[in-house]
């Protein structure tokens, strides 16, 4: 699902930004220089980026809710940090599924979205309380735990 070099990446990515000193997790650091826009996507296409030089475009749909939106930039900033081949990347509801670099991509993500182990705010709450309070869907927050309890991430 994450391969040992990636995950040394994602570790020092964070620990280097200090990403997980504040719940919820802000990319702002990650984002800095790269061009993120809110565009009318159809329902089944929920972002992508392009790196081309040294310029890196993230498009988002916008029909998307913030959890929702926060997701696709973290997943499409994980093709990025686990130097995925290709310029080109986008996501598909649900694509992540079936494709190993999709797959990745979203491992990567909810890396980045959610701190390990939980801050103690989070102690005590429910699945739903959990991921309102650090502004990822529920799936993001299943998968960073499966990571955890699974790979001891």
């Amino acid at each position: 699902m994450i391969s040992p070099s990636v995950l040394e990446n994602l570790r020092a990515t964070v620990e280097g930004y200090r990403l997980h000193a504040q719940v919820p997790v802000s990319l702002e650091p990650l984002l800095d220089g790269v061009q993120v826009a809110y565009l009318p996507l159809s329902r089944r296409l929920l972002g992508f980026s392009l790196v081309k030089g040294h310029h890196t475009f993230i498009g988002i749909n916008r029909r998307l809710s913030w959890p929702q939106r926060r997701r696709v930039a973290a997943h499409e900033l994980g093709h990025i940090l686990c130097k995925h081949p290709s310029a080109l990347h986008y996501m598909l509801d649900m694509n992540w599924l079936t494709d190993r670099l999709e797959a990745e991509a979203e491992a990567a993500a909810s890396f980045l979205l959610v701190p390990w182990p939980l801050p103690a705010e989070a102690w005590g709450l429910d699945l739903q309380h959990l991921s309102a309070l650090l502004e990822v869907p529920k799936e993001t927050l299943s998968l960073r735990i499966k990571l955890a309890q699974r790979l001891g991430l």
